[in-house]
């Protein structure tokens, strides 16, 4: 009977000593061979899995730094084309690889610092991250936490000039990094804290504060005076730090108002710094100022005032009064002034301030928003009648009758003292034979007489509002009037000129019957 061979497992060689310690990338050869061809070879440390198929020899680097540094087992699986397969195991130590770090500057990284710089760090290892430690020189860089990789440089905190900046990143398995940089540190100048005292703060007893400098460069001296007032001089030994809690401020031997606190710190290399906190020594008197605005601004934004008052006794109201309108304010006694609400022009603005002791003081000032006032129209009123008539009346009214050798018309001229309106005209049809003579004082005394031929049609007179002087000149020399003479008639008004016309006409159609 035939004999028949089994399907062998494919062989394996691995080309690695047992017990070997793996500190770098290292390359390990796996050789395969069998009945069968090899379809795989698969390499095998933790959970990581490498695998190569078709082929009967395979290289695999292993780079420590993907593993936990512990020993390890290393399993290699070979598959032929039927299906076959084995299997060999080696134990490696993975070494203790130091962890990567690299330094991240920020992108507006300027060359000198004088200000505060976030930095941060790309950190890859082994094993999770243990510290990290950063110095400026030999001074240490405060960081939010032990494991931060992302942290604050202040330049205050370190010496001027160029300083080397290293950080050391250590993993949970000991290893370290270290990697360094260079900054330049610019020149900042001291740092003055006050506690006891703030700005504005209204003074009527002593009052104790405390005055902490904080330098870069060893400080040379503290100087603190109020006004032409010396209340310290100190000269200090090369100390970074300051701080004394023994100023007092007297108000008793300050000039009531406001009074400011001076406080200037000198460092070794120059440098220097002043902080000024004004304080309102209060007096008997009531004294009221308004700041954020002076009289005779213009302003173009909102702006806020504040009412700043001192006062013997508490403060009982204070008041503001805009453009007319008064509203009461409380603490912290502000009111802003917006200039679209207002409108562009002058403003007014007035403050009353009245304590409990009932003195009473006002502030006013004036103010303007910028701008173009918009125009204020003025209603048109209607003309009147009284509007309409003239100022002065005259007190006469002149009639003159002259006459001509022949005449077909009577012509009658009305002239105003100040306006002609109309000049009527009267048309009689024959000639007038006779003329009136009028001789006035200063009432009408005799009435004229016109006789004409015929009727003379009655002419069309407007009235007039205005006092006239009507002249009437009249034909024919041969009935001219005895006394050859011109007669004023005084008249009042265009209705006496109306009625001195028909009274003519009449007298006219009587002489003729």
């Amino acid at each position: 009977a035939p004999f028949t061979l089994g399907n062998m497992p494919p062989r394996v060689e691995l080309g690695i000593e047992e017990g070997l310690t793996i500190s770098e990338p290292t390359d390990i050869t796996v050789d395969a061979s069998g009945q069968a061809d090899i379809a795989s070879i698969s390499l095998q440390i933790g959970d990581d899995v490498m695998t190569v198929e078709g082929q009967s020899s395979a290289t695999f680097t292993i780079d420590p730094f993907n593993y936990a540094p512990v020993e390890q087992t290393l399993a290699v699986t070979v598959v032929d084309a039927n299906g076959s397969s084995n299997t060999t195991e080696a134990l490696v130590n993975i070494g203790a690889v130091p962890p990567q770090v690299e330094i991240v500057w920020p992108d507006d990284m300027p060359e000198v610092l004088e200000e505060p710089i976030e930095i941060s760090l790309n950190v890859a290892s082994q094993t999770p991250v243990a510290s990290v430690e950063a110095f400026i020189g030999e001074d240490a860089v405060n960081l939010p936490d032990a494991t931060a990789t992302t942290f604050t440089i202040d330049p205050f905190n370190f010496l001027p000039g160029e300083q080397t900046l290293s950080i050391t990143v250590t993993d949970s398995s000991g290893s370290s990094t270290t990697v360094e940089g260079t900054v330049i540190i610019g020149d900042v100048l001291p740092v003055i804290s006050v506690e006891g005292l703030t700005n504005d703060q209204i003074v009527r007893e002593p009052v104790d504060f405390t005055v902490q400098v904080s330098s870069q460069s060893p400080l040379d001296g503290i100087t603190i005076t109020i006004g032409d007032v010396l209340m310290g001089d100190t000269q200090l030994g090369g100390e970074t730090t300051f701080e004394q809690s023994i100023f007092t401020i007297d108000p008793a031997v300050l000039p009531p108002g406001t009074n400011v606190v001076s406080i200037v710190a000198r460092d070794v290399n120059g440098g220097v710094s002043q902080r000024d906190i004004p304080i309102l020594v209060s007096s008997d008197e009531l004294s009221v100022t308004i700041s954020g605005i002076e009289d005779g601004d213009i302003i173009n934004e909102p702006v806020t005032i504040t009412v700043v008052f001192l006062s013997p006794t508490p403060i009982d109201e204070v008041s503001a009064t805009l453009d007319g309108d008064r509203q009461v304010l409380e603490d912290p006694y502000t009111l802003t002034l917006d200039p679209e609400a207002l409108g562009a022009g002058e403003h007014t603005l007035s403050v009353t301030v009245l304590n409990e002791g009932r003195q009473q003081q006002t502030v006013n000032l004036n103010f303007s928003v910028e701008g173009e006032e918009e125009p204020t129209e003025t209603p048109t009123e209607e003309p009147t009648a009284a509007d309409m008539a003239p100022t002065e009346q005259p007190t006469e009214e002149m009639v003159t009758v002259e006459p001509t050798e022949e005449a077909t018309e009577e012509v009658v001229t009305v002239e105003p003292t100040e306006e002609v309106t109309q000049e009527p005209v009267v048309e009689p049809t024959e000639e007038v034979t006779q003329e009136p003579v009028v001789e006035p004082t200063e009432e009408v005394t005799q009435e004229p007489v016109v006789e004409p031929t015929e009727e003379v049609a009655e002419p069309t007179v407007e009235p007039s509002p205005f006092p006239t002087i009507v002249e009437v000149d009249t034909p024919g020399a041969e009935d001219s009037p005895t006394s050859g003479d011109i007669a004023p008639l005084l008249l009042i008004g265009g209705g006496g000129l109306l009625l001195l016309i028909l009274f003519l006409l009449a007298r006219r159609g009587g002489n003729r019957k």
